[in-house]
């Protein structure tokens, strides 16, 4: 004799509850950032260098001779500072001596 098991009220099966992930979210690095963000691609690369043989301004050229400027002015103000300070020191010598030959 076989016993069926049926239960007095009707069961509440539970629904089940299923995650997964699909993708890591993957976060770059600064510098991968920054490289993605400001690096040239070809064409920009291409364009750069011909303006830069056309009509674009080399800084590098600029700023080298603007470092020349600024060292020849410090090298000509140190030039006049030596000869008002040799001229203070001829005019002192010769009033030394001129004192010297009044005695």
């Amino acid at each position: 004799m076989l016993r069926t098991l049926t239960p007095a009220a009707p069961v509440r099966l539970r629904t089940p509850f299923k995650s997964r992930v699909d993708q890591r979210i993957f976060v770059s690095t600064l510098e991968e950032d920054l490289h993605k963000t400001f690096d040239l691609n070809a064409l920009q690369r291409q364009s750069a260098a011909w303006s830069a043989q056309c009509c674009g301004i080399r800084l590098g050229d600029v700023l080298n001779r603007m470092e020349q400027a600024m060292n020849e002015r410090r090298v000509s103000k140190i030039r006049e500072q030596i000869r008002r300070e040799l001229a203070d020191l001829r005019a002192a010598n010769a009033a030394a001596t001129a004192a010297a030959a009044e005695k």
